[in-house]
């Protein structure tokens, strides 16, 4: 039978977490939410989010900006937009 992975305690413990869900199935929430506590708890560390389109970094972008806001978190944005 096909279970889906109980990753709750990758928020209460410090370990590696291995995600593997079908397109849609929420990966990114749960990237989000996992560095994003991290950050909170943490706020002398940083995150670096890797994303290989321009599309979804602004999209990205628009999410973490208000949501930085909120958390009280500082948010940079940086990319590049070069055309082959």
């Amino acid at each position: 039978a096909n279970r889906v992975p109980d990753f709750r305690a990758s928020f209460e413990v410090k370990q590696k977490l291995d995600f593997f869900a079908p397109t849609s199935a929420g990966k990114s929430i749960v990237a989000d939410l996992l560095y994003l506590r991290n950050l909170v708890l943490q706020p002398d560390k940083c995150v670096i989010y890797v994303m290989p389109f321009v599309s979804l970094i602004a999209e990205k972008e628009k999410k973490l900006t208000k949501l930085c806001e909120i958390l009280k978190l500082k948010f940079v944005s940086i990319h590049s937009h070069k055309r082959a």
